[in-house]
């Protein structure tokens, strides 16, 4: 939802397509949008400026035993993918 938000707010965007796949070890979900990108020196850790939205993603992300990557996608726009592990 955080990330949905995001697309919202500040991508500028037309489209955001949401894909959620289920294996048997883990859950992907991953969001693409057609705005105007994300600068992802932004995103460097102790540079004061990371927007708590994706803080908070990263956090819930971590906590369970996940991975968040964030990409600017080519020729524009985002795209963010939230690996989690399901315990078996």
């Amino acid at each position: 939802r955080e990330a949905l938000t995001n697309v919202a707010r500040h991508a500028k965007a037309a489209r955001a397509d949401v894909c959620v796949k289920a294996g048997p070890h883990c859950v992907v979900c991953s969001i693409r949008d057609d705005g105007v990108g994300i600068d992802l020196a932004r995103l460097a850790p102790g540079n004061g400026k990371r927007g708590m939205g994706l803080v908070e993603i990263y956090e819930r992300v971590a906590a369970l035993g996940g991975v968040l990557r964030i990409d600017r996608d080519t020729p524009h726009g985002t795209a963010l993918t939230v690996e989690i592990p399901l315990e078996g």
